[in-house]
């Protein structure tokens, strides 16, 4: 190829490259616009403060005013809706888009909050990688590690919080990660909060404006809180939980839940436990999917209860079932190991509260076995009496070994126990 041929070839590239940035540019500043300008509901407003185009960036800020009727409905209180405000700084690319986020400190309720504690700033950023051709985005988030400590002299550290997501444009599928290193809390009137490695990633999903988890695994290493003052004490060591949905694609859908925890302990002047190996796994399916979706629209608007009847009424219509299939936990190294079953037939009559409770007392069933360790009575001996009399009376069943077991069942409105009726 002749030298004029490779310039001529290395200009009309620039050429296209260069037109694709702008393209670029002019497209994803376009969609940021769309976007709010779409997002109208009555919790929050999202608006453009301020805005600097360069030739291929730009600099945004955002105003997010979250309206204070949203926090009475979570069961706090504002005197008034409180601003965020939120800078973006976009480079454009050919057919990509790099963004970082911060959270603007010096005024609003980011400045109330730092104003609050003994610091200047918090360390954070957040990235986002845009990529038009393929119409994903990759967002990074992190918060750098701070000791916080506000005028009354508590003092919270928190550890390295980084959080990703990789998925469509939409940020409505894709995977999902979490990771919270670790939290003290010194609080002045007493007490101190620990947590150590918070985890969770996934799969979301969406469907008929439903975002929801199709899987995860989360985990926690550990959690306490100690006042030696009062002699109160609590921990959580080792929980894991592992949740799934399915069906969104049919009429129907299920969720599984399984979660294990290594062991908890509540200490005060009253109690003293320490709960161990505790197992739970939980299927609930033959959900009504639209039914469900509608249920999960309205919940987040305080409904009143005929709201939530109407809302329910595909689920209550078409009935579900379930499975306990594991609740195993061991409580002061007293052991109990129990699974079951359970149903709620379908319903065709009148959406009336009265009616649907007269039909789940006529027709829900119930099939649930439970075993305990033969040391209850050592170590309860204050409900030892009431286990034994149901033993005597024939509702429990005890072995050679002194474990007792009961089958719990509801049917028909009757309920037994050991195949022994109660009512």
């Amino acid at each position: 190829m002749t030298k004029n041929g490779i310039i001529g070839l290395s200009a009309g590239a620039i050429v296209v490259l260069g037109g694709l940035t702008f393209y670029t540019h002019s497209a994803f500043s376009s969609q940021i616009e769309q976007a709010i300008a779409q997002n109208s509901n009555d919790k929050y407003t999202l608006s453009i403060e301020s805005k600097e185009d360069g030739l291929l960036s730009s600099k945004v800020q955002y105003k997010l005013t979250l309206y204070k009727n949203v926090a009475s409905q979570m069961g706090t209180s504002l005197p008034a809706d409180v601003d965020f405000y939120v800078n973006h700084h976009y480079s454009s690319y050919p057919l990509l888009v790099h963004s970082q986020f911060t959270l603007d400190f010096t005024k609003g309720a980011g400045k109330s909050f730092v104003d609050a504690l003994k610091v200047e700033s918090i360390e954070h950023m957040a990235t986002l990688s845009t990529n038009l051709l393929t119409h994903s985005n990759a967002l990074n988030f992190e918060i750098r590690p701070a000791v916080l400590e506000d005028h009354a002299e508590n003092v919270v550290t928190i550890g390295n919080l980084k959080a990703s997501f990789d998925g469509d444009l939409a940020f409505s599928q894709g995977d999902f990660a979490f990771a919270f290193s670790e939290m003290a809390a010194e609080m002045k009137q007493g007490g101190r909060f620990q947590m150590k490695s918070l985890t969770s990633a996934g799969e979301i999903d969406s469907h008929s404006g439903l975002t929801f988890t199709r899987n995860s695994v989360s985990a926690l290493e550990e959690a306490s809180f100690n006042n030696e003052a009062v002699l109160e004490s609590w921990s959580v060591n080792h929980l894991t939980a592992i949740s799934s949905s399915k069906g969104f694609d049919t009429d129907v859908i299920s969720g599984e839940t399984k979660l294990a925890v290594q062991s908890v302990k509540v200490k005060n002047a009253l109690l003293d436990y320490l709960v161990t190996d505790t197992e739970l796994e939980l299927l609930i399916q033959n959900l009504d999917k639209a039914s469900f979706i509608e249920l999960n629209r309205i919940s987040s608007s305080a409904p009143q209860l005929p709201e939530i009847l109407a809302s329910t009424e595909g689920i209550i219509n078409r009935g579900f079932d379930g499975k306990i299939t594991k609740l195993k936990t061991t409580v002061n190294d007293v052991a109990l190991d129990s699974s079951g079953t359970f149903e709620f037939p379908a319903y065709a009559g009148e959406m009336n509260q009265q009616m649907i409770m007269m039909h789940a007392l006529q027709n829900f069933s119930l099939d649930y076995t439970a075993n305990l360790s033969n040391n209850y009575a050592e170590v309860f001996p204050q409900y030892a009496p009431m286990i034994d009399g149901l033993t005597a009376q024939g509702f429990a069943a005890k072995d050679q070994d002194g474990n007792v077991s009961t089958t719990i069942k509801i049917k028909d409105m009757a309920i037994t126990a050991n195949d022994k009726r109660i009512r």
